[in-house]
Parts: C-alpha cells; structure tokens; sequence
C-alpha cells in the first residue's frame, strides 16, 4: 500500500501535514471498520468526518518494508527494504519526505521502535529524524520501543514550535505483541489485551488531533494488522491474510 502518493506535496497547497503509522493495528479491531467492542472514538471520528478507505492493504505483513512503501510509494522489491534488521532503503529511491523539503516543508519524523531506525535509510529527507528510545523498554522480538505518550509529548512539542508548513511522521507501536496496555485499559480489557492497546493509542492520538490546526491535513493509517492465533500464527511476518494486510486507513 502506498498512502501518499509522492506528488503530494503540490496538492497539499501549503498545508501542514501529519502522517500518522500505528504499528500492527488490523482494520477490523476499530469502531469505525465494524468493531462493536472497539473503544476507539478517535479513530472513528476521523474517519468519520474525513475520507474512510474501506480496502486498504499492506504491500507486507511486517514493519520496515512497509513503511518503505508509504513512504517511497513503491513495492519492497523496487525500494528494497524486503525485511526487519537486514534490509535498507536503496540509495537512489526518492521519498515524501524529500518531495516535502523540495515544496519548502520542514520535515520532521518521530519514530517509536527500533525496527525503524535511521540506520534503514527512512531518515533520508528528513531534517529532523527522532528515533531515540531512552527510556524504552524491550518488548518480544527484541525490539526497543517508547510507549506512544512519549512520542506524541515529541510530536505536541515539534508542532508548537513549527514556523511555517510542516510535513511530520509519527510512528507508534503500542499494539504490537506483547499485548501489555497501561491502566485502566488493562483492567477495561483483561480479555482482549491486544483491543485495550488500541484503545490506549486512540487516547493518545486524541491528544495529537485536538492540538492540530484545523487547517492540517491528518491521515492516519497502520503498516499492517496482526494475525492473533488465526491461521496458527501468534503475530505476524509470514502469512498475508487479511487480519495481517487490511489496515485502516483515513
């Protein structure tokens, strides 16, 4: 899935942009997709009184090649980072974030997990490309990560101090195994973990969008979903069936 396409600067006319990626959040576990049990007010308003893409699909079921593919707007075997940890962005790809400091956008991006690290070449484009997790915790799979209120304090402080038109990435992997949610969505979703880290990552994001101009272009959107236990695969990363490709998207 590309979400923006790379001419996107020109059509913005001068808005500030934020993009928005939350890390293994399936399309089918929000309100706003048929999720009665969500709680994701938030995403749901957005959707509601934005653009709701009903079919979005993730060009991988895993997080650096898709991102790639957001950001580049095109498949993993032509930018060429085909996996986590051992794969880069090729050097002679283009991405938004280039497109946007061409348009006279500051660039900025705030990433959330070590996956994304600046050593896989998605920082190209950006002046300012915040991958650090001091403070972070390791989670399964060995990845470092920050909980997603300390990266939108990042962003909240980032978007005051903007001077002009601003393109700003936010990544945030809170739903990613394991399924660990800060209270009360601990205790609100004792049996369904994984729902009560969307739920989280909706406060949060409500805390992003009620500080954004009205004039901002937000767009939200996941790099892919989560298998949890169907087709035998705990997570995901191997299979691509839908609960692991179709994200949201707004």
């Amino acid at each position: 899935m590309s979400l923006l396409a790379c001419r996107a600067p020109y059509a913005t006319e001068g808005r500030s942009v934020v993009l928005v990626t939350l890390d293994t959040v399936r399309a089918d576990h929000l309100g706003a997709y048929g999720h009665a049990e969500a709680r994701t007010p938030v995403l749901d308003r957005i959707a509601e009184q934005g653009a709701l893409f009903e079919t979005a699909l993730s060009v991988a079921p895993i997080t650096l090649p898709t991102h790639a593919s957001l950001l580049t707007g095109l498949y993993p075997y032509h930018h060429g980072a085909r996996n986590n940890g051992t794969f880069t962005l090729s050097k002679d790809v283009e991405t938004l974030a280039q497109r946007f400091r061409t348009a006279g956008y500051a660039t900025e991006a705030i990433v959330s997990a070590a996956v994304l690290d600046s050593r896989y070449g998605l920082d190209r484009g950006f002046q300012r490309y915040d991958d650090d997790l001091y403070g972070g915790h390791d989670k399964l799979f060995m990845f470092q990560e920050v909980r997603a209120d300390v990266s939108v304090d990042k962003a909240l402080r980032r978007l005051e101090a903007a001077d002009g038109p601003l393109f700003l990435w936010l990544h945030l992997f809170d739903a990613h195994a394991d399924y660990e949610p800060p209270p009360p969505y601990d205790v609100l979703f004792r049996d369904s973990p994984y729902d009560g880290e969307i739920a989280w990552l909706d406060a949060q994001l409500g805390r992003l969008a009620d500080a954004l101009d009205p004039e901002t272009l937000l767009v939200v959107t996941a790099d892919h979903g989560d298998s949890l236990g169907e087709h035998g695969e705990n997570t995901h990363g191997i299979f691509v069936y839908r609960s692991a490709t179709h994200v949201p998207c707004s």
